[in-house]
């Protein structure tokens, strides 16, 4: 991986911080909403039970494009039935199955570059999705603005302090194929600032969503956000109205009224952080109902009690209300953004889906055995990362 190309910028908060297919017959549910409680919450623990299988080949790619994966998989299904995944990158691309098990990779971009246009925004990539009918999609998609920053001009300080990023809300009409940027509020759901400070040493804005859970009647998502006055941290963002961008507010310490948008005169997002062990940046946040909670899941690298030394890997949290998290547990031990636990391969974006959930939007974990999918990224001779990428799975069994 080069280190101008967007992929290699869009890695750098990771560093910081067939299956039997069944018949069942689908049919929505929205994730029911689970009450805080002063008692423990029900367990949850996972274990490996199928070899890793891959989902996208890139090197199969019958595409024109070479589309890589570079995000967190998400997906729903359409209104005809079919199943879409989705894992972002500035193309935009998508894969479509008559089941979670028979995917093929769909080559129109479903948000070409060229429809955005590189001369007025930065390059954008879907990083989750919501539909409530499978005909209006609702996308958020990440931007990063690094190459018009340095095309007004901005020095790069180390750090990264050039590469800002927003959240903008896009639109499909027909099921998924086509989005478009929407008018409202010009599309910004999230932004810290876009004033650049000529001494920042870091990258700034909102980064990495998850993808969405309904509850109550609001839609919410978790996104890592870093600034330069508070830092990095976990915001959980909500609204009751995805047609409107603008309507989205951050959790502030006791409700939702932070601002998601820059805040004149300040350097700071106004959300403040989760609390708990919901610590790295987490692109997987799911509603598991038989046992009442969420659970939040994410790359990190660390020493658990019982551990000889640090462990790359796939952990979790889970949560009674999305902002109080219990400490981490390991679910996966995987080679890490940075290379540990293997000279030729890492992992990046981990995401813990449910093939037969029983909400369109793969928002629930409603079987004992979901899967562990992400990004497989193959290191060359001179332990580089490259664009050389597959998007894998390994069946875990839910306890």
């Amino acid at each position: 991986m080069t280190a101008s190309h967007p992929a290699a910028r869009r890695l750098v908060p990771f560093f910081l911080f067939s299956c039997v297919v069944a018949t069942a017959a689908w049919s929505p549910r929205t994730a029911q909403p689970a009450q805080a409680t002063a008692t423990a919450l029900p367990s949850v623990t996972f274990k490996q039970i199928l070899p890793k299988q891959i989902v996208y080949n890139y090197n199969a790619n019958p595409c024109a494009e070479k589309y890589i994966p570079d995000g967190g998989a998400h997906g729903f299904v359409r209104a005809d039935g079919k199943f879409v995944l989705q894992a972002q990158e500035d193309d935009n691309w998508q894969m479509v199955g008559n089941s979670p098990f028979n995917l093929q990779v769909s080559c129109p971009s479903i948000l070409p570059t060229s429809r955005y246009g590189l001369l007025t925004r930065g390059e954008t990539d879907i990083q989750a999705t919501y539909t409530e009918d499978g005909q209006t999609i609702y996308g958020f998609a990440g931007q990063d603005l690094s190459r018009l920053n340095y095309a007004e001009g901005c020095v790069d300080q180390g750090g990264g302090n050039c590469w800002q990023n927003d959240i903008e809300e896009v639109v499909s009409t027909d099921g998924g194929n086509n989005f478009n940027f929407t008018s409202t509020g010009n599309g910004n759901v999230a932004a810290v600032s876009y004033a650049l400070s000529p001494t920042g040493t870091t990258y700034t804005g909102y980064f990495n969503t998850s993808n969405i859970v309904k509850r109550n009647g609001y839609y919410y998502m978790l996104d890592f956000v870093n600034d330069t006055v508070t830092g990095g941290r976990t915001c959980l963002l909500r609204t009751n109205n995805l047609a409107d961008p603008t309507s989205w507010r951050g959790y502030d310490g006791s409700g939702f009224t932070a601002t998601t948008l820059p805040v004149a005169g300040s350097a700071a997002a106004a959300c403040v952080g989760v609390r708990g062990g919901l610590l790295g940046v987490t692109s997987s946040l799911q509603y598991i109902p038989r046992k009442g909670i969420y659970i939040g899941v994410f790359q990190y690298v660390t020493q658990l009690p019982g551990d000889k030394a640090l462990v790359p890997g796939v952990y979790y949290s889970t949560s009674a209300d999305m902002v109080n998290w219990t400490p981490m547990q390991r679910l996966l031990v995987l080679p890490s953004i940075s290379g540990m636990g293997s000279t030729d391969e890492a992992t990046a974006y981990p995401v813990l889906m449910d093939p037969f959930s029983k909400t369109r939007n793969f928002e629930t974990i409603d079987s004992n055995t979901p899967v562990v999918m992400f990004t497989d990224i193959y290191i060359n001779q001179y332990g580089s990362e490259t664009l050389d990428r597959n998007l894998s799975a390994i069946p875990v069994m839910m306890q």
